[in-house]
């Protein structure tokens, strides 16, 4: 998985982006308020990714500085000379075709030179390349702040162009006209086609063999007729099979009570990581009779994998949770919390869950994502963000709740960066608790 942390409008460009290519279909944004918050949002993220994509330098450069290791690797979206020729284009525009001085603190000064050469401009006397220095030279953004102020009051200049949201808006609270260099659609492409990239050879390098072995409890009812025998027999291999799609490997037995599925430790990982994290895992409990258990087991063959599976299971007797045992001996453990695994027989809840069109496991993930949001005011975006699924899908969640009358419209929120304004829900949380405990 990628982590994308920046500002809130950089995060609605990049996910803008992401949405409109199948490729980038694992990130999980996160936004921050001050660069200076950027460094405890990307550890939060780096608990689920392998990749963090930083939406500039500046808060990579912070993250570089922090002194404890990162596991995730770093990068971030750098700005390019089509991202400057773009901002000196509204700049003529705005300008009626004329030049005019500025400060600049973006690209190397080669760069600019060689486009201010190009489009017949004369040189950039104000220059401090950002995006070029060491990253243990990487200023503040009080010193940039600094720098462009002193630019103006010399009267060199009559524009400060910064390619970082928070100068822009410290500028335009000192009345100095200011304009920022944004990334175009195509940087941001590309920059999230690296990060998929270096995911992905992460996953590789993680890759040996897994086994998991669900083991489900007696049905209670002991077919004695051949074609019951057949009937749950198929039923057993359907679940199965489907089993093995959710974790991208192939079924290796089935018998009247386990079902082995051969699989990689990178898609063991996974499951692991977005159960940390609070996301709908990458196998689905809720196609699993109640009192289910799951065993993974990582080791260079599948025999040795196997046995490791089954010393899982035999450690998951002892609650419901997820168990991996590897192959030095060390174990994982997910626990199945109540955001996590649902079990629940009450009569209301699953009506409730059936009506919302999911099953008690993701409706019990939802009431937990809602109690951690401001459900008196919250986007699809923000709850697929909480909840672990695409905008569009929470979009549709919400929609079913306000049919059910556990939701309302409140009116529609301007969007900071790219985008349709989004529609703002009141999610009536209280009431919805009480209908499922009925």
């Amino acid at each position: 998985m990628i982590g994308v942390v920046g500002p809130e409008d950089s995060i609605a460009l990049i996910r803008s982006v992401a949405e409109s290519n199948p490729d980038f279909e694992s990130i999980l944004f996160r936004a921050y308020q001050k660069p200076d918050d950027a460094v405890r949002v990307a550890r939060e993220v780096e608990k689920s990714c392998k990749v963090i994509l930083f939406s500039g330098r500046l808060p990579y450069a912070l993250a570089l500085k922090d002194p404890n290791v990162w596991t995730a690797e770093l990068r971030f979206v750098p700005h390019t000379a089509s991202d400057l020729y773009r901002a000196l284009t509204y700049i003529l525009r705005e300008n009626s075709g004329e030049f005019v001085n500025f400060s600049l603190d973006v690209l190397s000064k080669e760069l600019v030179a060689e486009l201010c050469q190009e489009i017949g401009m004369p040189d950039v006397k104000h220059i401090w390349p950002f995006d070029s220095v060491p990253d243990n030279e990487i200023p503040s953004t009080e010193e940039l702040i600094d720098f462009h102020v002193k630019a103006w009051q010399s009267g060199d200049v009559a524009l400060c162009v910064t390619c970082l949201g928070a100068v822009h808006e410290a500028l335009d609270g000192l009345g100095i006209p200011s304009r920022r260099v944004e990334h175009s659609r195509g940087s941001v492409r590309d920059a999230l086609e690296r990060a998929r990239l270096v995911s992905d050879l992460r996953t590789n390098q993680a890759t040996g063999i897994a086994v998991a072995i669900i083991q489900t409890p007696p049905t209670g009812n002991k077919a004695t007729e051949r074609y019951q025998l057949e009937i749950q027999d198929l039923r057993r291999r359907e679940i199965a099979l489907k089993v093995a799609r959710q974790l991208r490997g192939q079924v290796a037995g089935v018998t009247s009570e386990t079902i082995t599925v051969t699989t990689s430790r990178g898609v063991v990982e996974t499951v692991f990581e977005r159960i940390r994290s609070a996301q709908r895992s990458a196998l689905d409990m809720d196609e699993l009779p109640e009192g289910t258990r799951v065993g993974f087991g990582i080791d260079m063959t599948v025999e040795s994998a196997e046995k490791n599976a089954q010393t899982a299971l035999d450690i998951s007797k002892s609650r419901q949770m997820f168990v991996a045992v590897l192959s030095d001996g060390s174990t994982w453990t997910g626990e199945a919390g109540e955001d996590l695994w649902t079990r629940d027989s009450n009569l209301a809840f699953r009506e409730l869950s059936e009506l919302l069109g999911v099953g008690p496991l993701a409706f019990s993930r939802l009431l937990s994502a809602l109690r951690k949001l401001d459900h008196k005011s919250l986007t699809a975006r923000q709850l697929g963000d909480a909840y672990g699924i695409e905008a569009r899908s929470a979009r549709r969640l919400l929609n079913s709740l306000a049919r059910a009358g556990f939701a309302a419209e409140k009116g529609k929120e301007a969007s900071r960066g790219v985008g349709r304004p989004q529609t703002v829900f009141e999610v009536h949380l209280t009431s919805m608790v009480a209908a499922s405990e009925k």
